[in-house]
């Protein structure tokens, strides 16, 4: 890899051709030379000149250093710049050959370098491969131009594939004042005697096995590895995942850099043996049930005991119980534990259950005797009741079932009933009774319509409804009086009624005969209305509840009416009358009066009223002016006034949202309005204003190059946004032009879209100078 200082390069006026002709030394390891002698530095056989060693200062002024950097009275190598030199000539100056290994990234050269004067050209620093011919090989470091009257120091570091050498070249500038000197110059050693950096070596590792087994796999983190000249060779003596024998087995990681430089990773893995299995367990007895009479207490069980083995010999065993033994009634767990040598259990369990069983039926006290009941013709069912039996047993209360329970209601005909006692153990217990219900007639027939005491006028043919009966079976009837009888005095009516059993029912009532004197009574006579009829209209429609009447002699006609109820009514007062009559000609009669007065509840009607207006101003501008067509009002009234108005055609609005309100009011006093908004936005029309644009630009080029680098100050814009940008250019600053005309075009744009250019005329041609015939060598 190249090293290369942040120094700026001066142009050169003519090719350079480079022919090295090489004169290999080697060395072992490091150079230092401060030009007491020549080192073993050698001048290449390719280059134009040479570089020279002196003592004290060059022989031109203005150029050069005054004495060596070592001391101020010791020796230094420079090249004279002086005639016959010419602009772009070289030499070059090999160091001798240095032994380097491959992928080595630290090898460093230092070297103080003076390079004083108007006309100084550049220092270049190449490696090259040891017998690589006329190569120069690869840049690492370069500086042109007047760097002060000083001794200054340079270092590069790189990395070389390969035996090597430094090629140290000094490029002659314009003219004579261009000396350039080097001075103790450092090549470090470049072979490689660092072992390589081992991490993360795993430490000592240590494992079971389970007894019976002679291996196991192991696994680990294999150790990472870092070396300056690259990535180092690797041998093990095991890989992760491998099997490992019981016993201490040691593992070794070997690495070796291209230097053969060895670095090792060494740790221990040890495989011991543990017993962590249960015994295994056979014969295990599954969980046994028995039974018992009702009434013993216990009784004996007996099992087969189970075994157990073991890799370890013959575990040891304990037990809760043991074959034999007497269990009470319920349940009994029953455990065996088997333990060997290493302490590892396996237990048997299982569960001894005893019950009783039981085979007598319960025994049922209070059976009922068969139950008869009637009910009345008409219903089909009827509530029986009956004290209910009960049972006991040996084993606790039985469980009870049963057909019906009392209180219930029972059809007609014989049902059964059912009582079924069941004990714990299924034995069953069972009382069955009938229930028989039969139908009766007792109830007299059932009056409908049976008309109430009235009252009639004298000499008239009276009317009525007869009333009726029913009855579940056949019913007849007989009246003393028949409707449409001709009545002449208060007169008892009676009806009667008997069914098929001979149940017998009546209808009594009395009609009273009288003079009819008196007029209908009225009912809801309404009151004087008031109502309101728009202005502009001629009427309205009235509406109210209608009247009606009552009569003593039971009828009432609507003899004669004015109006109705819902229909228009004109402006002023109107009399509505409504008269009712009896049979006996009474009258009575309802009046009220109905007046319409005009008001004014409408408010007055807007025209023209504006819609939402939208202007847009230029961004920078506060306010603008903005007009529209005042709107106008009608009423109903004839007389409208604006009464109140927000703002006024032309008016300033700033940016922004304002509301525009007219109000216009009649002599009523209702108000009408008219509302629209005006909406200023502020808009950018304007371009960006560019600020120092570059006036045209001539120069010259030196004879025979053809081409320079310009520089100017980059344009600015300023914009009222804020926010401009530019977008485009054709060129930059410090861009080599050729001879020609050459337009450089700037282009700005602000935050709308806006956009501003800059332009201006580069104009390039070839200067005078001298031409030098190149030799070629």
């Amino acid at each position: 890899m190249a090293y290369r200082l942040n120094t700026r390069i001066t142009k050169l006026p003519i090719n350079i051709f480079v022919l090295i002709c090489v004169q290999v030394i080697v060395v072992k390891a490091v150079i230092t030379c401060d030009f007491i002698s020549w080192c073993g530095f050698t001048q290449g056989g390719d280059d134009d000149f040479d570089w020279k060693r002196i003592s004290g200062a060059t022989h031109s002024g203005n150029t050069g250093p005054s004495s060596d950097h070592t001391s101020g009275s010791g020796y230094y190598v420079y090249i004279e710049t002086s005639k016959p030199r010419q602009p772009g000539d070289t030499a070059r100056l090999l160091s001798p050959t240095i032994t380097a290994t491959a992928g080595y990234q630290d090898c460093t050269v230092r070297f103080w370098y003076h390079m004083y004067g108007v006309h100084i050209g550049a220092l270049n620093i190449y490696t090259k491969s040891a017998g690589s011919g006329g190569s120069v090989g690869n840049q690492q470091w370069t500086l042109s131009g007047n760097q002060g009257n000083m001794w200054s120091e340079a270092s590069f570091t790189f990395g070389p594939q390969s035996d090597f050498q430094v090629v140290f070249e000094g490029v002659r500038g314009p003219d004579y004042k261009g000396d350039i000197s080097l001075d103790d110059i450092y090549i470090s050693s470049c072979v490689d005697t660092e072992i390589p950096v081992i991490n993360d070596c795993p430490d000592n590792i240590r494992t079971t096995t389970e007894l019976g087994t002679s291996e196991k796999s192991v696994s680990w983190t294999e150790p990472r590895v870092t070396d300056r000249s690259g990535t180092p060779r690797k041998t093990e003596s095991h890989q992760p995942g491998s099997e490992f024998p019981v016993g201490v087995t040691n593992v070794r990681y070997t690495f070796t850099d291209n230097a053969n430089n060895v670095a090792y990773c060494t740790f221990s893995i040890t495989v011991e043996t543990v017993d962590t299995i249960r015994p295994q367990v056979t014969g295990c007895p599954n969980n046994i049930q028995t039974t018992i009479e009702l009434g013993t207490p216990t009784k004996s069980v007996t099992w087969a005991e189970p075994t157990a083995t073991d890799l370890s010999g013959t575990p040891t065993r304990t037990r809760t119980h043991q074959p034999g033994t007497a269990f009470a009634i319920g349940v009994t767990d029953v455990r065996y534990t088997f333990e060997d040598t290493a302490n590892n259990v396996a237990t048997c369990s299982f569960s001894v259950t005893v019950e009783t069983v039981d085979t007598t039926a319960p025994q049922i006290d209070g059976c009922p005797d068969n139950v008869r009941t009637t009910t009345e013709l008409g219903t089909t069912r009827k509530i029986v009741t009956w004290i209910e039996p009960t049972s006991t047993d040996l084993s606790g209360i039985p469980q009870r079932t049963r057909s019906y329970q009392p209180g219930i209601e029972f059809p007609v005909g014989v049902t059964d009933v059912r009582y079924i006692f069941t004990d714990a153990a299924n034995n069953v217990a069972t009382c069955t009774f009938s229930v028989t219900l039969e139908i009766v007639d007792t109830t007299p027939p059932h009056v409908n319509q049976c008309p109430v005491d009235f009252a009639s006028l004298a000499g008239k043919h009276v009317s009525w409804t007869d009333p009726t009966a029913s009855d579940l079976s056949n019913v007849i009837w007989t009246s003393s009086v028949s409707p449409g009888t001709y009545i002449t005095a208060t007169t008892p009516v009676v009806y009667t009624f008997t069914d098929s059993s001979g149940n017998v029912a009546y209808c009594n009532f009395t009609i009273t005969v009288f003079q009819d004197t008196t007029p209908p009574t009225i009912i809801n006579c309404p009151g004087d209305i008031i109502t309101a009829a728009e202005l502009g209209t001629s009427s309205t429609t009235v509406s109210w509840r209608k009247p009606s009447a009552t009569d003593e002699s039971g009828r009432v006609i609507l003899a004669d009416f004015t109006h109705v109820s819902g229909q228009p009514f004109p402006i002023g007062t109107t009399i509505v009358g409504y008269t009712f009559a009896d049979d006996s000609y009474n009258f009575a009669h309802c009046n009220f009066s109905v007046k319409v007065e005009t008001v004014d509840t409408t408010p007055p009607a807007i025209s023209n009223c504006p819609s939402d207006i939208v202007q847009n101003i230029e961004l920078g501008t506060n306010s603008t002016p903005v007009f529209w067509t005042v709107p106008t009002a009608t009423d109903a009234s004839g007389n409208v006034r604006l009464l109140s108005q927000s703002h006024v055609p032309g008016s300033n609005f700033i940016s922004g949202r304002t509301t525009v309100t007219y109000t216009f009011r009649d002599d009523s006093s209702n108000d009408a309005y008219c509302s629209f908004v005006v909406q200023v936005n502020q808009d950018d029309t304007v371009p960006p204003a560019i600020l120092s644009c570059p006036s045209d630009i001539d120069e010259n080029t030196e004879l025979g190059t053809h081409s320079i680098r310009i520089y100017w100050s980059t344009p600015i814009a300023t914009d009222m946004s804020g926010n401009v940008s530019i977008v485009s250019q054709t060129h930059s600053p410090g861009d080599r032009f050729s001879d020609g005309i050459h337009i450089v075009n700037y282009r700005f744009t602000d935050g709308n879209g806006n956009e501003a250019s800059c332009s201006f005329q580069v104009f390039i041609q070839e200067g005078e100078g001298f031409l030098c015939n190149i030799i070629y060598v």
